[in-house]
């Protein structure tokens, strides 16, 4: 049987298929373990789309992002959550990533792509900018349920 190639990065959208890739994730990449109930749910919604960079079979980073479709206008793509590992970072992941979010994007019709993170996170500020994105002041509520 033939093996990932350890310096080759995929690029590729999680489904059904290919959900065990999840099984093989190195440090950092998700803010907490994988609920497989919530996987299910997740890739089973079409408008939910989560892409991850496999590295020599391990999954290095990854990016959740979904569809919003709007009644008076198009529709735009939110990035929920970018993550990459440690000690993969600065090596063009979360680039990488967000290229395939930009062309997902515009495969689904969408016109813009957003975002939110904090403003303390200099690397992903970094990130953004360097990806051409612009940063908007914006007051964000939540409230638990």
């Amino acid at each position: 049987m033939k093996t990932a190639d350890p310096g080759v990065l995929r690029i590729t959208r999680i489904d059904r298929r290919n959900m065990a890739l999840l099984e093989h994730l190195a440090e950092e990449v998700f803010d907490a373990p994988i609920a497989p109930e919530h996987l299910a749910e997740y890739i089973d919604d079409p408008s939910q789309h989560l892409l991850v960079a496999v590295l020599g079979g391990t999954v290095v980073g990854q990016l959740k992002a979904v569809v919003h479709r709007h009644p008076e206008k198009g529709p735009n793509l939110f990035i929920e959550e970018l993550g990459v590992s440690s000690e993969t970072r600065r090596q063009g992941i979360g680039t990488a990533l967000a290229e395939r979010a930009a062309q997902l994007a515009r495969q689904e019709g969408c016109a813009e792509i957003w975002l939110a993170t904090e403003p303390e996170n200099v690397e992903g500020n970094a990130l953004y900018k360097a990806l051409g994105m612009r940063a908007q002041h914006v007051v964000m509520y939540s409230r638990e349920l």
